[in-house]
């Protein structure tokens, strides 16, 4: 076979071809598939090998002009490309069939007198027992399953010490995909210095694992950020560990600024149920505050919760949580999650039910004083009343429910029934008239809100 190639390409292929001392070998070409070429093959390098037919004459030929699988076949033989089997790193183990769990993959050690089995898996022996196994099968696993990346590095040193900056390339190539990022490192740095015209090509490899390596450094910075934000409650401490790894590594600022986001987000969504937690304690706080200094009756208490309670409130809010004016505006309009609080206006709920009549009292007809039932109710009574009215009324809070009670008095009717010995004017003796508990509402009324 004859082929021709630019003077100079083909003499400094010729150059660089590495010894074979005469191979064997038969082979296909592309263009010609049907017809195998045989002789022997005297050098050979990734771009292709020289070739003397058996009846004489001698040609240079490239890899990619042959059959793909004859390139293959042969470019193994030479060491110039790696087997499945060696590619992937597989070598003899066992893969362990575990009851109601995923098969575990390694090197079983050793079985003891109990029917323990020890199966090394990535570096440690796990014990598994003997109740727990299905089956043990016998099959190639990746020598990652079995050892540790380092393990793995040092076992193929020992049995394929690098010589030439082929095979330092190749190792590095192994190590680069089992994530032993130093390794490699050392060994495309030694291919480069054993092969100078491989520099432009493996610098592009070592810029990459230059980015892997810095990203490797930020996942462990970013995991014990992410621990320290959202198990430790340290949102603040943790993007600011992370902005200033970041400005010391620009190769991890767009994962960093990902769990920034994240952070800022959980901060903010734990800051908001803190918020909505704090503000019905305080409302609860300043409310019996309120009461036990001023004493007040029923209308100042309804004046003071529409024209100073949310102002209260918000300065201890505000106080507590060390917000800023915005993030208040934000999570006031917030939705608060979890259980809803209530509160209820008991028996007085007359005293905002449309039916609710004022006015002074007689034995048929009895009306409801706000002031009068007021001043008769205890501290809790009042409290509780005063933050369903809140409640209703007051935008920092969220209505989730009113639920309406029948008056335990007169059932939910408004009106009690009575009887006297004496008969009234018209011959009766029984006559209805308003219930002295609910003055008429004929309800309680509770409040559910957030």
């Amino acid at each position: 076979m004859k082929r021709y190639l630019p003077p100079l390409l083909l003499l400094l292929l010729v150059i660089g071809l590495a010894s074979a001392e005469r191979v064997p070998a038969q082979f296909r070409l592309r263009k010609d598939p049907n017809s195998p070429m045989r002789g022997f093959i005297t050098a050979f390098n990734d771009e292709g090998f020289t070739f003397e037919k058996f009846r004489g004459g001698k040609s240079t030929v490239r890899w990619d002009d042959l059959v793909k699988e004859d390139a293959q076949t042969l470019r193994i033989r030479f060491k110039l490309e790696q087997t499945e089997a060696e590619r992937l790193g597989l070598v003899p183990g066992h893969e362990l069939r575990l009851k109601g769990t995923e098969p575990v993959r390694g090197y079983l050690e050793r079985i003891d007198e109990d029917g323990k089995h020890w199966l090394r898996v990535g570096g440690l022996l796990h014990a598994y027992p003997k109740d727990r196994i299905e089956k043990v099968i016998e099959t190639k696993v990746p020598e990652g399953d079995i050892y540790s990346p380092d393990e793995v590095y040092a076992r193929r040193l020992q049995r394929t010490p690098p010589t030439n900056a082929m095979e330092h390339r190749r190792l590095a190539d192994y190590l680069y995909d089992i994530g032993s990022w130093d390794g490699a490192d050392k060994h495309y740095r030694m291919a480069m210095a054993k092969d100078p015209a491989l520099r432009q090509k493996l610098e592009e490899r070592l810029a990459e694992l230059k980015a892997y390596q810095e990203d490797a450094a930020s996942a462990t910075v970013l995991k014990k950020a992410s621990k320290m934000g959202n198990l430790d409650g340290k949102y603040s401490d943790a993007i600011l560990m992370i902005r200033d790894f970041v400005e010391a590594n620009p190769g991890a600022a767009r994962r960093g600024q990902q769990v920034i986001e994240r952070l800022e987000q959980r901060q903010f969504e734990k800051k908001n149920a803190l918020f909505h937690r704090i503000k019905n304690e305080e409302l609860d706080r300043t409310i019996r505050r309120f009461l036990a200094r001023s004493k007040p009756g029923i209308d100042e208490s309804k004046s003071w919760v529409l024209s100073s309670l949310e102002k209260e409130l918000r300065e201890r809010i505000k106080a507590r949580l060390e917000l800023t004016p915005e993030e208040w505006d934000l999570f006031k309009e917030s939705p608060a999650k979890g259980a809803p609080h209530w509160a209820t206006y008991r028996d007085g709920t007359f005293v905002v039910d449309k039916r609710a009549k004022v006015g002074k009292s007689s034995k048929r007809a009895i009306r409801g004083d706000p002031n009068t039932w007021w001043r008769g109710g205890a501290t809790t009574t009042q409290t509780t009343w005063m933050k369903a009215f809140a409640a209703e009324r007051l935008k920092i809070f969220e209505v989730v429910m009113v639920r309406n009670s029948h008056c335990t008095r007169c059932g939910g009717t408004g009106r009690v029934k009575k009887g006297s010995v004496n008969a009234l004017e018209d011959g009766r003796h029984e006559w209805k008239e308003t219930c002295p508990r609910c003055y008429g509402a004929g309800e309680d009324r509770a409040v559910a809100y957030k």
